[in-house]
C-alpha cells in the first residue's frame, strides 16, 4: 500500500510540475518577445541616429525636458507646420511572413486640437506592399498617451515607420518617444498573450484536479482500513 501511495504521489507531483513548467515557459517567451524592440534608437537617446527627420515640410529637434522615459524625446513645435519623421534607410527592420507584430509610439500633444498625428508603417514585400495605420491620439488629453496597432506580415520584407504631424495654431507642440515594433506571435498566429492566459488556467485547474485526486485517494484508503473483514474471508 505504501508503494502505491508513493507512486501515486510521484505521478501527481510530475503532472503538477509539468503544468507549472509550461506556465513558466510561456511566461519567459512572452517577456522576451515584448522586450525585443526592432526599432533602433526608439527613445531618441542618441539624437536622430537611425531616424530621418524631413526638414522640407517642418522641423524636428531633440528635447531634453518632459520625455516619456529616459532623458530625451523628439519634439516639433511651430505656429503652422507639417512635420514628418521617418525611420532612416537602411535601418529598416526585417519582417517575417506569418508573424504578428505590434507597432506603438508614445505622443504628447500640447495646444493641439483635431487630428494631428498621422502615423503609419510602410511594409515592402517581395512583389507587394502594405500600409498599416495607427489610431489617432486623443487631442483633449494633455499627458503622454500610447497609440498602437497590430498586423500580421503577408510575406518576408522590410518596414519603415512614417510619422506625420500636422498642427495649426499658436503655441502648439507635439512630442514623440518610445517607438516600438515588437513580435506578438509567430508560426501561424500562436499568441503569447493567449498562451500565458491559457497556461495559467490550465495550471490552476491541473493543481486543483491533482489535489482532489489525492484527497479522494487517501479518503478511500482510510475508509477501507475502517471496514472490518468479512467473516470467513
Amino acid at each position: 500500500m505504501k508503494i502505491k501511495i508513493l507512486v501515486f504521489g510521484v505521478v501527481a507531483l510530475f503532472i503538477a510540475l509539468s503544468l507549472g513548467i509550461g506556465l513558466n515557459y510561456h511566461t519567459v517567451i512572452r517577456v522576451r518577445a515584448e522586450e525585443e524592440n526592432l526599432i533602433m534608437n526608439p527613445g531618441f537617446e542618441e539624437g536622430f541616429l537611425y531616424w530621418d527627420p524631413d526638414e522640407q515640410h517642418g522641423w524636428w529637434q531633440i528635447s531634453t525636458t518632459g520625455s516619456h522615459s529616459g532623458s530625451k524625446c523628439a519634439e516639433t513645435d511651430s505656429g503652422s507646420f507639417k512635420g514628418q519623421l521617418y525611420t532612416a534607410f537602411p535601418y529598416y527592420p526585417e519582417i517575417k511572413n506569418g508573424v504578428k507584430y505590434k507597432i506603438s509610439l508614445w505622443v504628447k500633444l500640447i495646444g493641439v486640437s483635431g487630428e494631428s498625428v498621422n502615423a503609419h508603417a510602410y511594409i515592402a514585400y517581395k512583389g507587394g506592399e502594405e500600409r498599416v495605420y495607427l489610431p489617432q491620439p486623443t487631442s483633449s488629453k494633455t499627458d503622454w498617451q500610447c497609440i498602437e496597432t497590430t498586423f500580421t506580415a503577408k510575406g518576408d520584407g522590410s518596414l519603415y515607420l512614417y510619422i506625420n504631424v500636422e498642427c495649426y495654431g499658436e503655441n502648439v507642440k507635439v512630442l514623440v518617444d518610445d517607438v516600438g515594433l515588437c513580435v506578438v506571435s509567430a508560426n501561424g498566429g500562436f499568441s503569447f498573450d493567449r498562451a500565458i492566459g491559457s497556461s495559467t488556467s490550465i495550471t490552476i485547474t491541473g493543481f486543483v484536479i491533482v489535489l482532489a485526486i489525492i484527497v479522494v485517494f487517501f479518503v478511500m484508503v482510510k475508509y477501507r482500513k475502517k471496514i472490518p473483514p468479512r467473516a470467513g474471508g
